[in-house]
């Protein structure tokens, strides 16, 4: 391909996901051939009539290919993202299961601390619980991760990618360091990935080798498949046993047993976390003292604070159990005293504003908003205690949830088909407990809405 359209190809994609998308979407409407005569691929186009062994192969996403270089795969379709068994596959599962035997084992038991509040990070985000695995082959669920690249955190962001989806980066914060808003950046990214090109598997590529790279295997290539590209040796060789190596660790960790694993019970579980805005240039420590917090919580569930205090010159929102959110909320004016003792008089900056929350404007909708901040509406309904779609001109919507819930068994999502009684039955409630622990005036309740079970 000449320099020339390698290089526009190159804006295209940095400057417009959306354009990229159409790109391929040209793409997916031909296929390659083999010609006889020059024993090239070319495209044709495809052809309307489709048998019912072709649909079945479109819906399990990734077909299969030649036998010579990869055996027909064996897909587990128990899972959103298709699981294929192939020789790459299984390679990785016995070196896992052998030869990096140990390391696993701790990157098992180190996830499982994570497991429930990033599965529900997620699951909020319409995104396939399984990716969960996709961190644990990034970092080993290590919040201090960092690579020779200088990726950094259990999500591995590069700083260019973790600031484009929101992170705050600089000498005082580095949010890919917090397991929570790193999940929600790689939720967004994960999500535009998958809608550019299609595929899992090629989002998935993407995510290790970016989304230009990928772009450019696909046209050499000439195919949207990842084990054609794999075959046309056009990806780099991490990135073919990228995909390969995370169907292997779902493999595992849904069945740990099978594979000779044993995961430990966790013994501190990650609780339900609620943001709490306290002044800037306060260290935790003595946010700590002031609300009479046992030493060190703080400090554990907030690691993306680098010095131990928050940002010299605005508020910040900091992480603090639910079960002493209040006792440091109750705290605010003694907390704001002790900060304007201190060299730099902490002011609310626009900043935090601007990030977590939106000013509903003239002919804005959900739709729009959720559309702008690449949510969900069921994200920003559920954030912002909305029953239904209507808002006003004015509002003051938050963008972040402030809440995060460890546990799935204390709440529950309501997920598309659900109503009151099927959830009660589900738990063993009535209807009537469940309307008065969530203050619920009638039976109605929308997608993505949070309930208390217990």
């Amino acid at each position: 391909m000449p320099k020339s359209v390698v290089a526009k190809i190159h804006f295209i994609f940095r400057s417009s996901l959306p354009v990229t998308a159409l790109i391929l979407a040209s793409c997916a409407s031909m296929r390659p051939q083999q010609d006889t005569k020059t024993n090239r691929l070319r495209f044709e186009a495809k052809p309307k009539v489709i048998t019912a062994r072709e649909t079945a192969s479109v819906r399990a996403e990734e077909t299969s290919v030649e036998p010579a270089s990869i055996p027909e795969p064996k897909v587990e379709r128990a899972l959103r993202i298709p699981v294929q068994v192939n020789q790459q596959v299984e390679r990785w599962i016995e070196y896992f299961t052998v030869r990096d035997r140990e390391r696993f084992q701790r990157f098992l038991d180190r996830g499982e601390h994570f497991r429930e509040i990033v599965q529900n990070v997620l699951e909020e985000n319409d995104l396939p619980p399984e990716l969960y695995y996709l961190a644990m082959i990034e970092s080993g669920y290590q919040t201090g991760a960092r690579s020779t690249a200088n990726a950094v955190g259990v999500w591995q962001f590069i700083k260019g990618t973790g600031e484009r989806y929101g992170l705050t980066i600089n000498h005082e914060v580095d949010e890919r360091r917090d397991p929570i808003r790193a999940t929600e950046a790689a939720a967004k990214y994960l999500r535009d990935l998958h809608n550019v090109f299609g595929s899992w598997y090629l989002a998935l590529a993407a995510y290790n080798a970016g989304e230009y790279r990928v772009l450019q295997a696909v046209f050499k290539g000439r195919s949207r498949n990842f084990w054609d590209l794999v075959s046309a040796n056009v990806l780099p060789r991490e990135t073919a046993e990228y995909v390969p190596k995370f169907l292997a660790v779902v493999l595992i960790g849904k069945e740990p047993e099978k594979y000779g694993f044993k995961v430990k019970e966790v013994d501190s579980p990650y609780p339900n976390l609620k943001a709490v805005e306290v002044p800037g240039n306060l260290a935790l420590d003595q946010i700590t003292s002031i609300a009479g917090i046992p030493a060190g919580v703080l400090k554990k569930f907030n690691p993306h604070l680098i010095k131990g205090r928050t940002p010299s010159r605005r508020s910040y929102e900091i992480w603090v159990p639910m079960q002493y959110a209040d006792a440091v909320t109750r705290s605010n004016q003694r907390l704001v005293a002790v900060a304007r003792q201190t060299r730099t008089v902490a002011k609310t900056a626009p900043e935090p504003e601007a990030k977590n929350f939106h000013i509903v404007r003239p002919g804005e909708s959900l739709a729009s908003i959720a559309k702008k901040y690449n949510v969900t509406v069921g994200h920003l309904k559920r954030a912002n205690n909305l029953r239904s779609d209507r808002i006003q001109v004015g509002a003051k919507l938050r963008i972040q949830s402030p809440v995060y819930y460890a546990s799935k068994r204390a709440h529950y999502k309501v997920r598309r088909g659900d109503n009151l009684t099927i959830i009660a039955r589900k738990f063993g409630k009535s209807v009537e407990e469940l309307r008065r622990k969530n203050n619920l005036k009638r039976n109605k309740i929308y997608v993505g809405q949070i309930l208390k079970i217990d």
